[in-house]
């Protein structure tokens, strides 16, 4: 990874499951992604993953997360959870 300017070869989103007792991480999925997510956000079980300049919806699959839709947004931007509803507010970076 390189920061100024920023670079990467890849990223990745890591789903762990917590044991009962809750004191161990299992790893249960490992999806590479283009590049360094910049936001997450839990949403009615799937997962909001801001990526560059998208906002990418993710749901799980058998083997690795499924992306479901993409919307193009500001790449500084804030993401919300509003009950039944995501906000999207730019910083004006």
């Amino acid at each position: 990874m390189k920061l100024a300017p920023r670079s990467c070869k890849a990223g990745y989103l890591t789903l762990y499951e917590i044991s009962k007792d809750g004191k161990t991480l299992r790893e249960v999925q490992r999806t590479t992604i283009p590049e360094i997510p910049t936001v997450i956000e839990p949403f009615h079980g799937r997962l909001l993953v801001g990526v560059t300049n998208k906002l990418r919806l993710y749901d799980m699959g058998k083997l690795k997360l499924l992306r479901k839709c993409e919307a193009k947004v500001n790449k500084y931007c804030k993401v919300t959870s509003g009950g039944s509803c995501e906000y999207y507010r730019s910083l004006g970076i």
